[in-house]
């Protein structure tokens, strides 16, 4: 099971989540969960604001965690958001 990363305005695909890297990002679903109420899970759609994904940077960063897969979707994040762009997670 996977995660794949659109922009919402476009529709582009910009990353996956295996669901290795998903596991890995578990603790810091679960304090964006704790944080936003918005729930990271492999059965439904999500949508992220700018403000959300910057949230889910912060807590990347402070996660520590130094797997190449989170840094890329780090550096997705950071983009997207700089360009002040909305992303969707599909479940795949």
């Amino acid at each position: 099971m996977a995660f794949d990363i659109h922009r919402k305005d476009n529709n582009q695909y910009l990353f996956s989540l295996n669901e290795n890297t998903f596991q890995l990002l578990k603790p810091v679903f679960e304090q964006f969960y704790q944080k936003t109420g918005l729930q990271f899970d492999y059965y439904k759609d999500l949508q992220l604001s700018v403000g959300h994904q910057k949230l889910l940077i912060d807590l990347i960063l402070a996660s520590k965690i130094t797997k190449t897969e989170v840094i890329s979707f780090q550096k997705i994040l950071k983009q997207t958001s700089e360009n002040q762009a909305e992303i969707k997670f599909y479940c795949d």
